[in-house]
């Protein structure tokens, strides 16, 4: 990319190639990639992993990248749901829980789901968290 275009390779290029690799199932190989980055990856390329993982079912690399994730960003819940979501989709129940409980012992909260509907210039906010909970005219 260098030599051919005049461009340095940034963070998201790096990103590119492994969603690419990841998407299409070659999980190994955007592991591999992000082995062998010229720059330390970021939580970001770190987090593509486990979604791809999870897809295709690759419990064994889905927790290197979590163990990984949770190095650089212990309090996002994300983290866990996904690795969670990985062990469910395999019936590894117990460690799908133990995930679960790890999030719960580290006082890592997921955010609450919210939803919003506009009818007739009028959006109406819905969510479990009564703090977002709104109904008011669009703009």
């Amino acid at each position: 990319m260098e030599n051919v275009c005049g461009l340095v390779p940034q963070m998201k290029h790096y990103g590119y190639v492994v969603d690419l690799f990841s998407r299409s199932g070659n999980i190994d190989e955007a592991y591999e990639f992000i082995m062998k980055m010229p720059i330390v990856p970021d939580v970001v390329v770190w987090r593509i992993l486990p979604s791809a993982c999870k897809l295709h079912g690759d419990v064994a690399v889905s927790e290197i990248a979590t163990r990984k994730l949770l190095e650089l960003d212990p309090c996002d819940s994300g983290n866990y749901v996904l690795l969670s979501n990985t062990y469910a989709g395999a019936d590894r129940w117990d460690d799908a829980i133990k995930m679960r409980e790890l999030m719960e012992d580290g006082d890592v909260r997921k955010p609450s789901g919210s939803s919003s509907i506009e009818v007739d210039g009028m959006v109406s906010n819905c969510s479990k968290d009564p703090n977002l909970l709104q109904v008011g005219n669009k703009g």
